[in-house]
Formats: structure tokens, sequence, C-alpha cells
């Protein structure tokens, strides 16, 4: 059985995360959008993100790095997990 096959378009992707950053900064003075690598964390997805402004929200170990890799800098990492998992990081 082959492995899944995931096709993203970049400018859709960019779009999104525009509009829905916009929304958010027209009722509130300051946003902060985070993207959720643990429920997507394609690489080239947190890189376009990131570019673009977002922050990364971790919850684990695999996030961290994965975010890390994305080129993520430690005051653009949101860490949401119990801090029973801090040993983790």
């Amino acid at each position: 059985m082959a492995p899944p096959f995931f096709v993203f378009d970049e400018a859709s992707l960019v779009e999104n995360f525009k509009r829905f950053r916009k929304t958010f900064e027209s009722v509130y003075l300051k946003v902060m959008v985070c993207y959720s690598v643990k429920t997507n964390n394609n690489l080239a997805v947190c890189k376009i993100l990131r570019e673009k402004g977002a922050y990364a929200e971790v919850s684990s170990g695999v996030d961290l790095h994965i975010a890390l890799k994305a080129g993520f800098s430690g005051e653009r990492i949101i860490y949401d997990c119990r801090l029973s998992r801090l040993h983790q990081f």
C-alpha cells in the first residue's frame, strides 16, 4: 500500500492565513496567530506560515522539533501542554 499523498495550494494557504489574521485584527488591537503544529506538521506548510508571521503552537517534543526545523525562533513558539508534560521538552 502506498503512503498517503497530500497536495497543498500555497497561494490558498497564504490567502486564508492573511484573511484569518486580518479578521481578528479588525476587532482586536494585538493579534497573535498560532499555527497548531500537531494538527499538520508538514514542514513546508510550517515554513510558509512562519514566513507570513505565524507563531508555532506545540504540545510535544515532536512538535517542537518540527517548529525549530521550520525556522521558528523560541520567541515565536507557544508551548501548549500540561505542566506534567514539560519534561518532554
